[in-house]
């Protein structure tokens, strides 16, 4: 009994391992289900994600080149910027130019004028010397006059003459070898002679005052028509400059339209890749370090601005001191430093054209201011000039009379040699008369005194003879006195052709100025027009101001779309990094979900190695069952129990190794989970 209830304890026990194999069996068998569907589940959620980088790829090329595109063209808008900004500084720097050959068109004209105001100061004084000279004229005329006077009242008033050669013979020349009229007549011809070569010396004086005049109008005629050509060739320069200006302006507005084109298309461009980026968002992390350096160019470029306005504010103030040299035009604005703000530099570059445009208006103001006073001094020169016209006018008329006053007196001078001629020979004729004649003529000849009748007729003899000899001097003397008269005439012919080419050379002279009138007139409306154009020039800088405030905040609206970008890429790089871990996750489970596969196939093939050898070792058993019920004393005490307790039996034999084997296995999951599990807690954290 004992024996039958110990084999029936062993047949529980091996149902109960039985029961535990089948049992292990059956939930192996479903975790592998499981984990194929895991597997299956995971290689669809796999080929989804690798579809989704697929996707992002195709986005993020398509980004990339939309953001190249893009930062193409801002390049190309900053390259236009700086062009526009260099075109600006040329300008400036040519009207700088303009406004230095202006200054010198102006300081010429004021060296013209000071050599008008010499010109007319020794016009003064050649007057002057004129009315000495008429004044010495008038007081040797009335010399002459009172001379011919007495020349003609002396035949009929000879006490008259007496009393006035005795008056006259302290100042008139006498010879030793003439007496009574040859004397009156050798110091008349002497004293004629002593005033005809002061007359000639005085009109030798005058002839040299009026050539060295002539000249000096002549080289001030050259001067002033040379620096009138070269103030029409500065003028004509400076109208070539203003014209180039203005096809260069011209230029300018067009490329500034054309500009202003390409910004629209560029705006429209810009948002409809935006829109179609907002739908898109994906990174841009390798564009923003570029984007970073080119918005340091941009502080550079502006800070350069605000140097540039700076010294362009220093050069005006050194224009506007020239004309208005006062401390209040300049408002002192301390620069930026290179670290200042955005914000900081555009209000200093504000503050900078405001500053240049006062500077502009106080310029314009005097100019205006200046233009006035020239055109004053202009007037008072054109009044200058037609007073001296008409003083030369006057002088010309005065020379005229005075001409006209010689000849009369080289006339009367004539007529009183022929009087004289004529009274002798009617002396001669009337010896009846020579009585009364000597007897009034004994008050002059102190030294005849008729003594003796008988002697009489011998002294009218020696009388007779003398008158002849006399006779004979006065006409060689009258001979003289034609070819003096002659070479008077032929000299008053030479100065009248003179003063006609004076007359002439005057009228060209006023052909010149009323010329020289009409081109001041036109250098007149010439800087009237060359302010217009400056207020023009003005009006367009203070355009460009307008279009540099608007460019600047173009700049602070491409800034704020820079910072925007900036947040969509961090956005963009954020959802990267998240897709990145979670495609980790991924591909680690899968890994991890593969070695649970190769762990359960192999815990398998371990179960059904031992499930063949328990089914073995219970064949054995039944066999040794069999060969005990047949034979009762076989059963050796070993036998018995290792029959009665198998699975101390089994400790020994093959399956028991493979349960060793399968707990290896099981320890090998576990640490593969647990490090599965460390590192996917790593990289989420």
């Amino acid at each position: 009994m004992d024996m039958l209830n110990t084999s029936d304890d062993g047949s529980v026990t091996d149902g109960e391992d039985d029961e535990s194999c089948n049992s292990k069996q059956s939930p192996s068998g479903h975790s592998f289900e499981v984990l194929q569907r895991r597997l299956e589940a995971e290689r669809n959620a796999r080929k989804a994600a690798e579809t989704e980088m697929d996707g992002l790829r195709v986005s993020f090329s398509r980004l990339k080149s939309i953001t190249a595109e893009a930062v193409q063209q801002r390049d190309h808008m900053l390259r236009l910027k700086d062009e526009a900004e260099s075109s600006q500084q040329d300008l400036l720097r040519k009207l700088n130019e303009a406004l230095n050959c202006r200054d010198d068109a102006i300081r010429q004209r004021d060296e013209a004028l000071k050599s008008r105001d010499n010109a007319i100061r020794s016009r003064d004084e050649i007057s002057l010397l004129r009315d000495v000279a008429m004044h010495a004229r008038n007081s040797t005329k009335l010399d002459v006059e009172s001379a011919v006077r007495i020349l003609v009242a002396g035949a009929g008033n000879i006490t008259d003459r007496v009393q006035s050669v005795q008056s006259f013979d302290e100042t008139l020349p006498r010879s030793s070898s003439h007496t009574g009229i040859a004397a009156i007549a050798y110091g008349f011809t002497k004293r004629a002679e002593t005033i005809i070569d002061g007359l000639l010396l005085h009109s030798d004086r005058a002839d040299k005052d009026l050539s060295s005049l002539r000249q000096q109008m002549e080289q001030q005629q050259y001067q002033s028509a040379f620096k009138i050509e070269k103030l029409e060739a500065t003028i004509q320069r400076l109208e070539d400059r203003v014209a180039s200006q203005i096809t260069e302006l011209g230029k300018w507005k067009s490329l500034a339209a054309e500009n202003e084109q390409k910004l629209c298309k560029f705006e429209q461009m810009l948002s409809e890749k935006i829109s179609t980026a907002e739908d898109k968002t994906r990174l841009l992390m390798n564009d923003l370090n570029f984007k970073d350096i080119t918005l340091k160019k941009l502080d550079g470029s502006i800070q350069e601005l605000a140097l540039l306005l700076s010294e362009s504010h220093a050069t005006l103030a050194k224009h506007a001191i020239e004309f208005l040299p006062t401390d209040t035009l300049i408002e002192k604005i301390p620069p930026p430093s290179n670290g200042a703000k955005a914000d900081k530099i555009t209000s200093y570059c504000t503050d900078r054209l405001k500053v240049i445009m006062n500077l502009f208006l106080k310029l314009a103001i005097a100019w205006k201011e200046q233009t006035d006073l020239r055109r004053k001094a202009l007037e008072d020169l054109e009044n200058t000039i037609t007073r001296l016209i008409v003083e030369k006018k006057e002088i010309t008329s005065f020379l005229q009379i005075a001409i006209t006053r010689k000849q009369e007196v080289l006339e009367a001078v004539s007529k009183v040699s022929l009087g004289s001629e004529h009274n002798l020979n009617t002396m001669a004729k009337k010896s009846g008369d020579i009585g009364s004649f000597v007897g009034q003529y004994e008050p002059l000849n102190n030294n005849l005194h008729i003594e003796d009748p008988s002697r009489e007729g011998s002294i009218w003899e020696t009388e007779l003879k003398q008158s002849k000899q006399e006779m004979f001097e006065l006409q060689q003397s009258l001979a003289v006195a034609r070819g003096e008269l002659e070479m008077l005439r032929t000299m008053s012919e030479y100065k009248a052709k003179e003063l006609l080419d004076k007359m002439i050379k005057i009228k060209d002279f006023e052909n010149e100025q009323y010329h020289a009138q009409n081109t001041i007139d036109d250098l007149k409306s010439r800087l009237a027009a060359a302010s217009d154009a400056l207020e023009e020039f003005k009006e367009a800088a203070a355009k460009e101001a307008g279009e540099s405030l608007i460019r600047t905040q173009e700049v602070e609206q491409l800034k704020e779309q820079v910072s925007f970008w900036k947040h969509q890429s961090d956005k963009l790089n954020d959802l990267l990094e998240e897709t990145k871990g979670k495609l980790l996750l991924k591909e680690e489970m899968a890994a991890a979900a593969v070695a649970a596969r190769k762990a359960a196939e192999q815990s398998l093939r371990i179960a059904d190695g031992r499930a063949l050898q328990l089914h073995k070792k219970i064949d054995e058993l039944i066999k040794q069952f069999e060969l005990l019920e047949g034979k009762d004393d076989g059963i050796t005490p070993s036998g018995w129990y290792d029959a009665c307790w198998p699975s101390q039996w089994l400790w020994g034999r093959p399956s028991h190794l493979c349960n060793n084997g399968f707990q290896k296995t099981d320890s090998e999951m576990e640490k593969l989970k647990e490090r599965l599990i460390r590192e996917t807690i790593h990289r989420t954290s």
